[in-house]
């Protein structure tokens, strides 16, 4: 049955709820880069560590990172990690300044910097974090990513224990795990996945149901080449979350695909969500408009979130990107975690 608001809220889960990841480890020493492992598909996770006095230990992208005790405050480098200790009621202490939300929490996370956050402050950009501004907040954990941050873990390291992910859009969630063991709450953080697998399965299951298999595009415009994403990017992930259909050419594990007004057709589907970035993004859309493929086109297009589709990588996005294909088949939205705000439509309010 269809709700007013569309988009339901219901408490976060606070049990385990069985999920299956495929998380491929490295050899790593501890507190040091491992040779030859700069670059990987996933991070590690092991079995939560019981309060006995035991390190809790994780593998990741550049190394072996332990803790005496789960972590109660957290650095985060990026935004999709700042989303994911506020979404697993960590206390954030402190955040970098990101193109997509400059100095300010993103309005899409609704209560939780208020409650999880609240003064937090900016510690640099991801590129360019501030150590001393670092180093007075006294975290307990550092988290970033490697493709920002890995010039700076070696310092990183020597302020507070430090875990930088592999940032490939298709192991987005195993930061939500490798975060609940390193604040003791991968059963919350395994069960919050769960509960949003479950709501894509529904949501693709009635898509397809009313639709008939539908095929989805998406199709990114901004200063630069034009992108079709595919299966192996962020929103790909979540449309194969819901068993929704790509079209051929989309198939593949690659993040995205360059295309130009004259390839217009390549973006064909049964619907098009289009995402216009800020920088660029109108001026490169004029080019395909102006093509006589566009005009068949057009009539199956959808305007969509650009930071939740393309740029967020995290739960938030995920249910964003979920209710905008809920509203574009006119099935119900999805049940999210409570105090999370409605992503989309706060991040255009917030522009």
């Amino acid at each position: 049955m269809t709700t007013p608001s569309r988009f339901r809220r219901a408490g976060v889960l606070f049990f385990a709820t069985a999920l299956s990841f495929s998380l491929a480890g490295c050899a790593a020493h501890s507190g040091t880069p491992a040779p030859g492992t700069t670059s990987r598909e996933s991070t590690e996770v092991t079995s939560p560590q019981a309060a006995d006095g035991r390190q809790i230990s994780i593998v990741h992208a550049l190394g072996t990172t332990k803790l005496d005790a789960p972590a109660r405050t957290v650095v985060a480098l990026d935004d999709s990690w700042a989303d994911a200790v506020l979404m697993l009621h960590g206390t954030l202490v402190g955040y970098t300044e990101t193109y997509t939300h400059g100095t300010e929490l993103g309005a899409y996370l609704g209560d939780l910097p208020e409650e999880f956050g609240a003064g937090a402050a900016i510690v640099g950009t991801p590129r360019e974090p501030d150590f001393d501004a670092i180093a007075a907040l006294k975290p307990d954990l550092i988290v970033g990513a490697a493709e920002t941050g890995g010039e700076h873990y070696q310092r990183l390291s020597e302020i507070a224990p430090t875990v930088l992910s592999e940032g490939a859009p298709t192991t987005w969630k195993s930061r939500y795990l490798v975060l609940g063991k390193a604040l003791g709450a991968e059963g919350e953080a395994s069960a919050m996945l769960g509960r949003y697998e479950e709501e894509a399965r529904r949501i693709g299951g009635e898509i397809n149901a009313g639709a008939s298999d539908p095929t989805i595009s998406v199709l990114r415009f901004q200063n630069g080449p034009t992108r079709i994403y595919a299966a192996g990017s962020f929103p790909g992930t979540v449309l194969t979350d819901a068993g929704l259909a790509r079209p051929k050419s989309q198939r593949g594990n690659q993040d995205f695909i360059k295309v130009t007004a004259e390839q217009v057709a390549d973006v064909d589907a049964d619907r098009i969500f289009i995402t216009t970035s800020p920088l660029g993004g109108e001026r490169s859309m004029e080019s395909f408009r102006a093509t006589e493929s566009w005009s068949d086109l057009e009539a199956r297009t959808v305007p969509a979130d650009d930071a939740a589709w393309t740029t967020s990588e995290s739960l938030p996005g995920a249910y964003a990107i979920l209710d905008e294909l809920a509203r574009a088949f006119h099935v119900d939205g999805p049940v999210v975690p409570e105090g999370l705000a409605r992503y989309a439509g706060a991040v255009r309010n917030e522009r």
